[in-house]
């Protein structure tokens, strides 16, 4: 994507064709603004880091095959 034009005629222009106005865009952003903030995010990344969401039974079964190349 790219930027063209100038002042209020910016627009955002994709090799597919697709084209918006750079005030369009802003205004869509805004309303769809997640309300997370920076300590939401380090919160929920260390928690993935842990490994708390893995399937256990999963990673179990995994642990248990044998797949040594012979």
């Amino acid at each position: 994507m790219e930027i063209r034009g100038d002042g209020d005629s910016k627009i955002f222009v994709c090799g597919c064709g697709y084209r918006e106005k750079l005030s369009a865009f802003n205004k869509r952003r805004d309303s769809e603004k997640s309300g997370l903030d920076k300590r939401d995010v380090s919160k929920f990344l260390n928690h993935q880091d842990t490994g708390a969401n893995i399937n256990s039974g999963m990673a179990d079964a995994f642990a248990k095959l044998n797949l040594k190349n012979k």
